[in-house]
């Protein structure tokens, strides 16, 4: 497929694309591969003859059949025919007057594909490295960019009367537990798309206010400055606003974990153990980074060790702790956090761990302060 004309690279990408989409962007089999060029700085005479005459399939072979796609209000069918015959003939007259009159129209072709043929080799190699590369990068894009794990910002993928209804749901649930505080988590990701062990990326404390309702407090990260991160309050259904799945994870605390909780936040020793520096998969162990779940778990080991010293907390993690490893492929590793800023490494050393709803659960359980811990379906 060669384009030439206004934009012509956006008809070279949209067909290659479209073939590998074909193949679901798994190896496209070289019989079914399309060779595609673009030629915005050559003359539609250039093009005719590099088509006639040096245009192959991805198996080396030259074209028997050459169709021209004219994408135009004008009718000029005969004078593009004319053109291609022409682009033809005007090959053969000029090799008929260079230094190259003994050599064949064949074997002048086999002497330019030797030149030929292993540029277009590095071209291709370079396209299909450039071409992987984009594929992952969308992947990553996909996987991680538009992961919503803790913040407000992004589109809803549920209408706001769902996400309200969802939100009455859990309340009227802790309401009929009696519970003044708990822990709920909502997935910001498809689970399909979330690692192994993974059920839920974005968790909040909910707590009972004298109305029955419940408020929310969030820790979000920003939308111009996705590495600063804020503690927010807000409701049920704009915590529930930015969830892909219909169900959350709920854990209760014991009641006296429960009351003790509260009297944490509502003091002013709320918020000493924020670190504002935000990444997606913080290191629980290390204090330079904090995503929701290990601010959440940091001001439950503050409150239940009664000290503001993170340093202190992160050593005592680790008789105690065990989070969540991460298996990841080096290039998702290194490569992920070019594509998003919020995949910081920094804090990470072979292995790369990070707090979950799980974490948080057995946290309090290692503190004889966990009630139960359950998920709930929210759509009937």
């Amino acid at each position: 497929m060669m384009a030439w004309g206004h934009e012509c690279s956006l008809w070279d990408d949209s067909v290659d694309i479209a073939s590998l989409e074909r193949f679901n962007f798994e190896a496209v089999p070289l019989d079914k591969s399309i060779m595609t060029t673009w030629h915005e700085n050559e003359t539609l005479d250039d093009v005719f003859w590099f088509a006639g005459l040096c245009a192959e399939t991805m198996n080396g072979v030259l074209l028997d059949d050459i169709l021209i796609l004219d994408i135009t209000d004008i009718e000029r069918e005969t004078l593009l025919l004319d053109k291609f015959n022409k682009a033809q003939v005007l090959y053969t007259e000029k090799k008929s007057i260079t230094a190259h009159k003994q050599v064949s129209s064949r074997n002048f072709l086999s002497l330019s594909s030797i030149i030929i043929r292993p540029i277009r080799m590095i071209q291709l190699t370079l396209f299909i490295l450039f071409l992987a590369g984009s594929v992952f990068g969308w992947h990553i894009h996909t996987v991680y960019r538009m992961a919503v794990a803790s913040s407000p910002f992004g589109e809803p993928l549920f209408e706001r009367e769902v996400l309200e209804d969802y939100g009455r749901k859990i309340n009227n649930e802790l309401n009929a537990k009696n519970v003044e505080l708990a822990i709920i988590s909502r997935a910001g990701q498809k689970r399909s798309q979330l690692p192994d062990g993974v059920d839920f990326t974005h968790s909040a404390f909910w707590i009972r206010e004298a109305d029955g309702q419940y408020a929310v407090y969030n820790l979000y990260h920003g939308e111009d400055n996705r590495l600063i991160s804020s503690l927010v309050k807000d409701s049920p259904a704009d915590f529930l606003r930015l969830t892909r799945e219909h169900d959350v994870g709920i854990i209760i605390p014991t009641g006296a974990a429960q009351k003790q909780i509260i009297d944490y936040i509502q003091s002013p020793r709320y918020g000493e153990v924020h670190q504002v520096n935000y990444s997606l998969i913080s290191n629980p162990f290390d204090t330079r980074f904090q995503n929701c779940n290990e601010y959440m778990l940091d001001s439950l080991a503050a409150m239940f060790w009664n000290t503001p010293n993170s340093t202190l907390i992160k050593e005592k993690y680790q008789g105690v702790l065990k989070p969540k490893e991460l298996e990841t492929s080096f290039i998702r590793r290194y490569i992920g956090p070019i594509v998003d800023e919020r995949l910081k490494i920094e804090d990470h050393g072979e292995t790369i761990v990070t707090t979950t709803r799980k974490t948080l659960a057995q946290f309090l359980d290692s503190q004889g302060a966990l009630q139960s811990e359950y998920i709930m379906v929210l759509k009937d």
